[in-house]
């Protein structure tokens, strides 16, 4: 008698792209491919138009394209996909929601390559807009981008 093969259940959509975005993408060189020529930059087409409820919230704190930093959303970055990303500044904002709670060490990893380019990483939880106010958030973003700049201006109101 033959035995029956058990399938695997198949991961939903979602599911399977979460388990590609915290895998680094090998031998693509994401600075040269067009966003749409990768598998990353078609990952974050998707994710674009299917942002979970805090990356929306926080893109919606952002100010969405009229933000002061020029945040972009869910850009294909060194073999990464990264929450919301400032060429200009250099800074990945990454909206750590409870989806991240299984990829801390995946996210420290991430967090070294950037860093290793030059780009820094600032991690928001929910949690933040519940201890902070908006202004706190945004001081938090401004000191990131500019420690000595931000520093001057506290001793200079102390003053």
């Amino acid at each position: 008698m033959a035995k029956a093969k058990s399938k695997k259940p198949q991961p939903s959509e979602e599911e399977a792209f979460q388990e590609k975005a915290t895998e680094p993408l090998v031998g693509v060189n994401l600075e040269e491919s067009a966003d749409n020529e990768n598998p990353r930059g078609r990952m974050a087409n998707w994710s674009r138009v299917n942002m979970t409820g805090f990356e929306s919230k926080v893109w919606k704190f952002l100010g969405k394209d009229d933000n002061p930093w020029a945040f972009m959303p869910q850009m294909s970055l060194y073999g990464y996909l990264v929450d919301f990303y400032s060429p200009k500044y250099q800074l990945v904002l990454e909206a750590d929601g409870p989806n991240h709670l299984d990829s801390v060490q995946a996210d420290e990893i991430r967090d070294q390559v950037l860093l290793s380019h030059g780009v820094k990483t600032l991690r928001l939880k929910p949690i933040d807009f519940v201890q902070y106010t908006g202004q706190q958030l945004f001081d938090r973003i401004e000191y990131v981008i500019h420690p000595a700049r931000v520093v001057e201006e506290e001793q200079n109101a102390n003053t």
